[in-house]
Parts: structure tokens; sequence; C-alpha cells
């Protein structure tokens, strides 16, 4: 059994053909851009490493959402480095339980 995560990408300044065209996880990017995709993809910071040092004047950000809730995060790449991360802490809260904080 394999954890799945959705995958969003947006990308600034606006990207050119070219690299919408290139490929990640078999998918091309233009693809993982407009539609998202849900996938294994277990190389995700490798490949977006990748193309960020492949297209250096743009910022790559891409969006995680795991299969448990509350497993939310979001990457920022430039120039082939993982520049910043951010993660989404959220409790699951189910009706007639009480609030769990986590530690």
């Amino acid at each position: 059994m394999s954890y799945r995560t959705r995958f969003e990408l947006k990308i600034k300044p606006r990207p050119s053909a070219e690299l919408l065209a290139e490929e990640v996880d078999g998918e091309p990017v233009k693809n993982l851009v407009r539609w998202g995709m849900e996938s294994k993809w277990f190389d995700y910071d490798k490949d977006m490493k990748a193309l960020s040092e492949k297209y250096p004047d743009h910022l790559f950000i891409l969006d995680g959402y795991g299969e448990v809730v509350g497993d939310i995060w979001r990457k920022f790449y430039r120039d082939g480095v993982c520049i910043d991360t951010w993660r989404l802490y959220l409790d699951a809260v189910r009706p007639n339980e009480p609030s769990v904080t986590s530690k």
C-alpha cells in the first residue's frame, strides 16, 4: 500500500509552451498546472529541483494534499533549490468527539 497525494503546481511568471511541455512523473507540466494530479510521485522534490534549475527565471509553487486529513503543504522552488516550505497542521475533529490539539 502506498500513500497518494494530490499535487497542484503554480508557475510565476507565466510559463512558456516549452516549459508546459516538460514532463514530471510521466505527465506534462501543463496537466499539473491545469488540473493537478493524484499520484504516488515519490521523487517530486528531486524532479521539481531539476525543473526549476532548467528554468531559473521562474518560481514553482507546488501544493500537496495528502490522504490523511490535515496533510497539506506548499513548497517553493527556484533555480534548482527548494527555497521555502509551508505546512498546515489541522486536527481532525469528528462530530460527537472531543477536539484534540496536536503537540
